[in-house]
């Protein structure tokens, strides 16, 4: 029998921790390596960068990251340039802060990343970056944003409590509200709404050397909830996400 987490929540009501502690060991989720797994063997069904879903188990993480630099390149951008490394960029904009990835996130990435593509061939340089790559770099950033909107859409059927939150996020929240880092007086956040927000990954806290709270939130949700981020809150975003993934990050 296979139970999803959300569903848990209102199933059990009561000593869920204690319920969710008893049966973690048999906890189904995607990690760094399951995420390349599934990206390499949705090439090999697709028939493209030479992917051999016979071979899969046999693969590294390393051989696995080397093979999909076919699909998406070693980077965002050249090879020696300061950008990000693709695999991990992916990786992290779809991971939320409680670690969770869906694969049918992965999946609509994937989709609306082709899509551009053959849409937008010119504007996206496809010519140039054919050479290294099947998907352009802009192609993969702008792919995020669908995916994200789609992820607040479904969480909001999943999570009446968010749904309830992002009617007021889009109907009381002005441009400079919606703007991250954001404190809990720039929102009107309770701690009720704060806890529900947290337990779902959408908000992370971080305090200040002063010991102010503010709160960051992942791409996949950012985008989404027609949230900015202020200048600089981007190098801040990774940092606390590699704080709460931990070893987790690819």
């Amino acid at each position: 029998i296979l139970l999803r987490r959300d569903f848990l929540r209102y199933a059990v009501t009561q000593n869920l921790g204690q319920f969710e502690s008893l049966y973690r060991p048999y906890a189904l989720f995607w990690d760094a390596d399951s995420f390349l797994k599934l990206v390499y063997w949705i090439c090999s069904q697709a028939q493209i960068i030479g992917a051999d879903e016979s071979g899969i188990d046999g693969l590294s993480r390393e051989e696995l990251r080397s093979n999909l630099e076919n699909l998406w390149g070693k980077k965002l951008g050249s090879d020696n340039s300061n950008e990000a490394h693709t695999a991990n960029w992916v990786f992290a904009a779809l991971t939320d802060f409680k670690g969770k990835l869906q694969a049918r996130d992965i999946v609509r990435l994937l989709y609306h990343a082709a899509d551009l593509t053959i849409e937008r061939e010119r504007e996206l340089q496809f010519e140039k970056w054919s050479t290294d790559r099947l998907l352009p770099p802009q192609a993969v950033r702008r792919a995020l944003a669908p995916c994200s909107k789609k992820k607040v859409e479904e969480a909001k059927e999943e999570y009446p409590e968010f749904k309830d939150w992002v009617h007021k996020a889009e109907t009381e929240y002005d441009i400079e509200q919606k703007r991250i880092p954001f404190t809990l007086n720039d929102l009107d956040l309770d701690q009720i709404t704060v806890r529900m927000l947290e337990d779902m990954g959408v908000i992370f806290e971080d305090k200040t050397k002063d010991g102010v709270a503010r709160y960051y939130m992942p791409e996949i949700f950012r985008a989404g909830l027609d949230f900015d981020l202020a200048g600089g809150a981007r190098p801040r975003v990774l940092v606390l996400k590699r704080k709460a993934l931990g070893s987790g990050v690819l």
